[in-house]
């Protein structure tokens, strides 16, 4: 009898960043061989939670064609890989924009300086010179034309001078104001940080230290969808000894893909197995993040992200630096490769997929 196997997933289930042969499932189903029947359900984009995300942010899982082969197949086995895109609930909008906001406003002081300059220095121009000799009375003794009519009307600006100042002082003041709109903390795609105002802020003072966060926050959201996810494969027939939760991979640098670094690397690698073990399921958790090294990355300094190159620059490519630029490993082997196609920081490049199969695949047989 064949085994058929459900690689439930997004974007990394899908494979996104590779050819079709050399996604996980299919490397998957290489290893596994004949007697198995991989197939790959990935959704790019979808997250665990029923809602998704508004402001055209990611999807649900639950809206998609994949989530009904799910529930109308047979499956003896289960793989599920969700939650990278739910951190983009808990991500800043103005966090990748941070480090352009320094730029971005010094550019537009610097444009308004600039354009004040220029309207002083034409202003001053027009100014009438000095007369210390008496030129002008000594001409107009004489009966000759002063040209003072001129030199009054040289003496104000040009006409639309005015206008010209203020509209690009309106300018600078709504740029400014925009810049600094953007350095104050925004909630992404319509505010939906409830997901993770539970989890991250807490995580910091209780969680990490070993509480349980499925007890703590019942009413989160990736949890009860996570849970509802769960339920859902057992009705199909699916027994808890063949579904597997994984916690995904790793991300490589804040803000990738609009993706929060602490949710993905800190609170799901903790979450997942709490979820599973709170929902029956009697397989251990497969962990895509401790294969692709992820606890390496983890620690008080974000990374800066994995940098591709060109072949010369292989030995630096294939590195990430923690946030003071001199403690690096090579856990950027999984995500990118010298050529640079694939390295977003995020999805994985045909090693990584490759590593992931072998994970699931040492876990499910």
């Amino acid at each position: 009898m064949v085994i058929r196997v459900a690689c439930v997933g997004d974007s990394i289930t899908h494979g996104d960043g590779v050819t079709r042969n050399q996604t996980y499932p299919q490397v998957l189903q290489g290893l596994l061989g004949a007697g198995y029947d991989v197939h790959n359900l990935g959704a790019s984009g979808m997250t665990m939670s029923k809602t998704g995300m508004s402001d055209g942010g990611p999807g649900s899982y639950w809206d998609t064609a994949q989530y009904q082969t799910l529930i109308n197949g047979q499956w003896d086995i289960v793989v599920v890989m969700l939650g990278t895109n739910d951190s983009k609930a808990a991500i800043d909008k103005p966090t990748c924009l941070l480090w352009y906001v320094p730029l971005i406003c010094a550019g537009i002081l610097a444009c308004g300086l600039m354009a004040l300059v220029v309207y002083i220095w034409w202003s001053g121009r027009q100014t009438p010179r000095a007369d210390p000799k008496g030129e002008l009375q000594d001409s107009e003794a004489a009966g000759e034309p002063t040209g003072m009519g001129d030199m009054q009307a040289k003496a104000a600006p040009p006409r639309g001078a005015h206008a010209v100042a203020i509209t690009l002082l309106s300018l600078i003041v709504v740029l400014l104001a925009a810049c600094i709109a953007m350095g104050v903390p925004a909630k992404a795609y319509g505010g939906k940080d409830e997901n993770w105002d539970c989890l991250v802020c807490p995580c910091e003072a209780s969680d990490a230290s070993g509480g349980e966060m499925v007890q703590q926050h019942p009413n989160c959201e990736y949890i009860k969808d996570y849970a509802a996810m769960l339920q859902t494969i057992k009705a199909t027939g699916v027994s808890p000894s063949s579904i597997f939760a994984v916690a995904p991979a790793p991300l490589m640098r804040h803000a990738a893909m609009s993706m929060r670094f602490k949710v993905i690397n800190e609170v799901l690698p903790q979450l997942i197995p709490q979820i599973s073990a709170a929902n029956g399921l009697t397989t251990a958790p497969i962990s895509v993040f401790g294969a692709l090294q992820g606890p390496q990355i983890v620690g008080p300094q974000t990374p800066t992200g994995c940098r591709a190159g060109l072949a010369w620059y292989k030995a630096f490519a294939m590195k990430v630096c923690d946030g003071d630029g001199e403690d690096e490993h090579t856990a950027c082997n999984y995500f990118c490769d010298s050529t640079g196609i694939n390295c977003d920081n995020c999805h994985p490049n045909v090693n990584g997929y490759n590593t992931i199969a072998m994970a699931v695949y040492n876990a499910i047989v």
